[in-house]
């Protein structure tokens, strides 16, 4: 979803609707990168430590 993009809610369907043609989706598919995760320290220790929010996201 990008800045712009329209959303259309349908609360009853219980749905949440991109209105974005498939050309611009695939576009969009194509120059996507993942995020790379360079951390480092206090916080890639947490992030490699830590269990999930349904747990409490504490330290193990």
């Amino acid at each position: 979803v990008e800045d712009g993009d329209i959303i259309e809610i349908d609360i009853p369907q219980r749905r949440l609707d991109l209105k974005v043609s498939e050309k611009e989706l695939e576009r969009r598919r194509k120059k996507w990168k993942p995020f790379k995760k360079d951390l480092k320290g206090v916080l890639k220790k947490y992030y490699t430590l830590v269990q999930s929010g349904a747990k409490g996201a504490i330290l193990e």
